[in-house]
């Protein structure tokens, strides 16, 4: 049998009996061999170290995983730095926190692929020699979509056309030929496994879950005569009897029989972890390879398997902490860790024990610790959630999470609550200090005006998310501005630096307005770039004049204008006039609010005029042509037109452009949209620039950690498709 076959941690486990040395619950371990040419890292999603034997679980069957943590090293106090899957598995392989390497959730608009720059474990290993191999079970993993294939040879999983993931089995079986293949070889090998069975217990309960149905389920047999009913049917047809028992519990979720039904599927989905591990395992083992293996078995995030009460954490001590468990060469040393690590160690640690050098990053090596070379000194763990709008600190005691309402909430690390007033003495400090290192943590994005003296009003609102602090920097000290909720004011004037405004998200897409009433205009540079070079979407202002008529009765000319056509049509019109035919038309239309990601603008436009989206942006329009240009747009009544309009390399200011009967803007201030990213568009707004601006000019940039053009990847229709069919999940 497969299972028995591969079983040999268990033997050895066996075999040494009470001659296995005693765990030390402090932390330290004993030296860790340098010699490893094997690395086996199989990472589970969902897998919550509850739910382990090794933790102290009592239920499930996994003789490997035992085996495994009996010959290796445990950690007890491991927790995730991103509650994403995707930003999960960056952190593992870069050793950096989500908001550093960008990685977020795939159904939040922003970056969702590894950028190049980011440096991986597997490229390290790969520039070393290794032979680097990945097998992963889901879609959303896919390198056209994710890039995290960085620094691999191979990479085995299902494309975007399959939709659904792939079960350990088959995961297993689809690597097989390559990855033993690559074992029969000379050459050191890191193999990368990500298995999601854990996460996937919609749908009927499997096979594998028979086994664990009558355990969990029989308290409810008295009860629930269909539930009975439905387990008996199990014995002799295992398929329908499981179909039963959904439909006797599918209306009773957050129910005791149901949840012991998703425990049952959930022991079921582990116990196929561990076979598809003691495969593996096996192979390893058959190839020679054991004595210089290093084997990991860790996890992208923790598992949701009860309801959440109303007032628990966001970050849930079953979601952020997860199992790790290395076995190092030769099986030594054997140790369980009891100090506060954090998954963005683990590629330093690995790096390290392989003798490999590893780039600058906030993981660091805890094989120190584990070989007695430093001590176990307390330490703080971040944890970002999927949109990396959120996060959360942790120490051995406590754990402080932002929050939307109250700002910032208090938890045991146990998840109970707890108010500040509950707090004295050393607990209040040691939590003054969580909260000062959550606010020095973040890194949020950042819109910056710096001002060359003038006097003008600033206000800015974010699509989503919610707006952060934000200050008037002053030459003497600075001052707080108003914010509320997604938006925020503040008055610029003489003597005024900048302004500094932050985002709840990474990403920045907002409305920014600038009024500087009856004074001088500004020169508005965006970066290093005049405002009158750049395509960055202009607003419409409300309360604008009415467009002046003849004495005909007729619009005065307009260099541009928008028309409603009736419903949700519109005909946009540049350069009709007579002296303007000819000369050289560049637009930009973007629909504001930006909606989701696989929402378009459309538009009917004749053969004249080339038409495009930038990489990426279907809400957005590039319009190219000669005077005179017109094309038809649609876009919903909650929505704005965002348009930037050039002709002859100039662009038009607002009070140029009609909107129906009015100015699309005034002469008094300026509202212009910001999204996200547009390439070539928003690029200039990371500009580095230096000194401030000169006396009647304002300068709109964006600090924070932005990702660079380089590192973009926009999303292709196909991707944008899939996304949708995500749903909420990731």
């Amino acid at each position: 049998m497969r299972i028995s076959r591969a079983s040999f941690l268990c033997l050895l486990l066996a075999a040494c009996g009470s001659g296995q040395p005693e765990r030390d619950e402090a932390g330290a371990g004993g030296p860790v061999a340098r010699d490893a040419s094997t690395l086996l890292w199989v990472v589970v999603e969902d897998l919550g170290s509850a739910y382990l034997a090794p933790y102290g679980y009592e239920g499930g069957e996994t003789p490997h995983i035992d085996g495994l943590a009996e010959e290796g090293v445990l950690f007890t106090n491991h927790v995730t730095a991103c509650t994403g899957i995707n930003g999960s598995l960056a952190s593992l392989l870069t050793g950096r926190y989500a908001q550093e390497h960008g990685v977020g959730s795939l159904t939040h608009r922003g970056q969702h692929a590894l950028g190049d720059s980011q440096i991986s474990l597997a490229e390290v290993l790969h520039e070393a020699g290794w032979q680097t191999l990945a097998m992963v079970s889901k879609p959303q993993l896919a390198p056209s979509i994710a890039g995290l294939d960085q620094g691999f040879e191979g990479w085995t999983g299902p494309g975007l056309h399959e939709g659904e993931p792939r079960g350990a089995g088959q995961v297993v079986l689809g690597a097989g030929p390559e990855l033993r293949q690559a074992l029969a070889t000379d050459a050191p090998l890191f193999a990368l496994v990500y298995l999601s069975d854990t996460a996937n217990l919609k749908g009927t309960a499997r096979a594998a879950a028979v086994p664990f149905l009558e355990p969990y389920l029989a308290p409810f047999r008295d009860s629930q005569p269909l539930v009975a009913a439905a387990l008996d049917r199990v014995q002799e047809d295992a398929a329908g009897g499981a179909a039963d028992l959904e439909k006797a519990l599918r209306r009773g979720r957050g129910t005791p029989a149901y949840t012991a039904l998703q425990q049952a599927k959930y022991d079921a989905a582990v116990s196929e972890v561990d076979a598809a591990l003691g495969e593996l395992l096996g192979w390893i083992e058959d190839a020679g390879r054991l004595d210089r293996a290093t084997i990991v078995l860790s996890s992208s995030r923790g598992p949701r398997l009860q309801p959440s009460a109303p007032g628990s954490p966001a970050f849930s001590p079953e979601l952020v902490r997860t199992p790790l468990l290395v076995r190092f060469p030769g099986g030594q040393p054997q140790a369980r860790v009891s100090s506060l690590v954090s998954s963005i160690d683990l590629a330093p640690s690995l790096a390290e024990s392989l003798s490999m050098g590893w780039p600058a990053t906030s993981g660091r090596s805890w094989l120190p610790l584990l070989e007695g070379r430093a001590d176990s000194t307390e330490a703080l763990v971040f944890c970002e959630s999927a949109g990396l709008d959120r996060r959360a600190v942790f120490d051995e005691e406590f754990s402080v999470e932002e929050n939307r309402v109250a700002g910032t909430v208090i938890y045991r690390r146990s998840g109970m609550r707890v108010l500040d007033q509950e707090l004295e003495g050393p607990d209040a400090a040691r939590v003054a200090g969580l909260r000062q290192a959550l606010t020095q943590h973040r890194q949020p994005a950042q819109v910056v005006v710096e001002n060359g003296g003038m006097q003008v009003e600033v206000r800015w609102a974010f699509t989503e998310g919610f707006a952060g602090p934000a200050a008037v920097e002053l030459t003497e000290g600075s001052r707080p501005a108003r914010v509320s909720g997604l938006s925020g004011n503040a008055h610029l004037g003489a003597g005024d630096l900048r302004l500094i405004a932050e985002a709840s998200r990474r990403e920045l897409p907002l409305r920014l307005q600038f009024k500087w009433g009856d004074g001088p205009v500004p020169n508005l540079m965006i970066g290093t770039r005049p405002l009158s070079a750049s395509l960055l979407p202009r607003l419409p202002q409300k309360g604008t004049a009415s467009w002046p008529r003849g004495e005909d009765g007729n619009w005065l000319a307009a260099d541009a204008h928008l028309e409603q056509q009736g419903g949700t049509w519109w005909k946009l019109h540049v350069g009709t006039e007579p002296d303007q035919a000819g000369q050289e038309v560049t637009a930009l239309v973007a629909l504001y609010p930006p909606p989701a990601l696989d929402e378009a603008l459309n538009f009917s436009a004749g053969q004249e005029l080339e038409v495009s989206h930038p990489p990426g942006r279907e809400d957005v329009l590039i319009i190219r042509g000669r005077a005179p240009c017109v094309l038809q747009l649609e876009k919903k009544p909650s929505q704005d037109f965002g348009l930037a309009v050039q002709i002859n390399g100039l662009s038009l200011g607002s009070e140029q452009i009609r909107l129906r009967d009015k100015y699309f803007g005034g002469s008094q201030g300026i509202d212009l949209y910001l999204p996200d990213w547009v390439a070539g568009e928003t690029d200039s707004l990371l500009d580095s620039v230096s000194g401030s601006p000169e006396e009647g000019f304002l300068r709109v940039t964006r600090r924070g950690p932005n990702v660079s053009a380089g590192d973009r990847r926009p999303m292709s229709s196909e991707q944008r498709t899939f996304v949708r069919h995500l749903g909420g999940a990731e």
